[in-house]
C-alpha cells in the first residue's frame, strides 16, 4: 500500500493534500505538523519501526521552522535518498532552484492549485512497490 509522508502545518492544506494523494494513489497517510514530528518519524524508518514512506509532501514554510530541515536530513541519509520528494509550497523561484541543487523530485507551488500536485503524485504511483535501497 503506498505511503505518503506529508509535512503541513496548515489544516486546510494538509486536508487538500492528503485528498490529492487519495485521489492519485496513495491510501496510507503519515502526517507530521512540525519538523521534529517528520525527524522523529524518519529515524523509526530508518531503524526499521515503522515503514519508509514510498513518497513526502513538504511544505516548506512551516511558521517558525522550515520544511528544508527535512529535505538535509533526506539528501544527507542513504536510506531516504531513494524516496521522491514532492515540496509543495508558497515559496517561490529562490526555492526552486535550492530544490534542483538537493534533487527534489518535484517543486509544486500552491498557488497553482491542486492539479500540479495530483500530475506529480500520479506520476509517481506506477514505481511504487519498487524495492527501496537502503
Amino acid at each position: 500500500m503506498p505511503l505518503v509522508l506529508m509535512l503541513e502545518d496548515n489544516p486546510t492544506d494538509l486536508r487538500q493534500a492528503a485528498d490529492i494523494a487519495g485521489r492519485a494513489g496513495f491510501t496510507e497517510f503519515e502526517v507530521c505538523r512540525f519538523v521534529g514530528d517528520a525527524r522523529h518519524y524518519l529515524e523509526k524508518a530508518k531503524s526499521g519501526t515503522v515503514p519508509l514512506p514510498d513518497a513526502m509532501i513538504l511544505d516548506l514554510d512551516l511558521g517558525v521552522e522550515s520544511g528544508f530541515e527535512i529535505v538535509r536530513m533526506w539528501h544527507g541519509t542513504p536510506q531516504l535518498k531513494p524516496i521522491p520528494v514532492i515540496l509543495w509550497t508558497v515559496f517561490g523561484n529562490h526555492e526552486r532552484e535550492m530544490s534542483e541543487l538537493f534533487g527534489i523530485y518535484r517543486f509544486v507551488s500552491k498557488e497553482d492549485g491542486p492539479q500540479p500536485l495530483f500530475e506529480a503524485l500520479t506520476g509517481l504511483i506506477g514505481g511504487i512497490g519498487t524495492p527501496k535501497v537502503g
